[in-house]
């Protein structure tokens, strides 16, 4: 049996969780930030077929507000803006840059929204979670978190300055677009997802190896005999 809690326990370490990945001493530089004549930041980014990506909390502060050049995910292009974040069930994201300060217990009815936009165009709902959208080059990312008696939220429409005219959805006066100023931070890495559920199927399948390895060792060797009369007779 100690052979076997021996193997047992080999196999947990092979199928274990691995250990945490050390984050790196140096810190990546901001991204660079597109800049032409006549544009304001905003327009020049979109206008370099990159993307732009504005986080707003309930309180009206900004977060993030700049340029993260073309991003592999709605995740990556919020870690490209130096926006850390934490995960509750279903990978769904529950803090950005510590607000709230982490994950809520239960769900209160306030909650990060996910939103995207085209120059010209108002913001769309997302329909996919940020890991599996990827952001088209030249549209805008938006998040807003929503107070506590109200059920939803929407980004600020953003000024956009493009070759001197100004781009603004229909229906919005020029008067009602903000152009917060630009925030701009150095990119952080994103969490890294334990496959917890293939390594419970890998311990279990190590656990029926060890027991099958230790019932096969518990069997008679069918060509050595038990009776101890014929064990002597064999001996002598």
């Amino acid at each position: 049996m100690r052979r076997v809690l021996t193997v047992l326990l080999a196999c947990l370490a092979l199928f274990g969780p691995p250990p945490p990945v050390a984050r790196a001493d140096d810190p990546e530089p901001p991204l660079p930030q597109p800049s032409t004549a006549g544009s304001n930041a905003i327009g020049a980014c979109l206008a370099a077929g990159q993307v732009w990506v504005v986080v707003i909390d309930e309180t009206g502060q900004v977060h993030a507000n700049q340029c993260v050049g073309t991003p592999s995910s709605g995740e990556q292009a919020l870690a490209d803006a130096g926006m850390r974040l934490e995960f509750g069930r279903s990978r769904l994201i529950c803090t950005i840059d510590a607000h709230p300060a982490s994950c809520p217990g239960r769900f209160t009815g306030q909650y990060w929204h996910y939103y995207h936009a085209l120059p010209g165009q108002g913001w769309t709902y997302s329909q996919q979670g940020a890991g599996s959208r990827k952001p088209p080059p030249g549209s805008i990312e938006g998040w807003c978190y929503n107070t506590s008696d109200q059920e939803s939220c929407f980004p600020p429409e953003l000024l956009i300055t493009r070759g001197g005219e100004v781009i603004a959805p229909p229906g919005v006066a020029q008067t009602n677009l903000l152009d917060p100023p630009v925030v701009v931070k150095a990119p952080v890495s994103l969490p890294i997802e334990i496959p917890w559920g293939l390594i419970a199927a890998g311990v279990g399948l190590a656990a029926l190896v060890a027991v099958a390895w230790w019932l096969r060792r518990r069997r008679p060797d069918p060509g050595r005999s038990t009776n101890p009369d014929e064990t002597e007779l064999g001996g002598r």
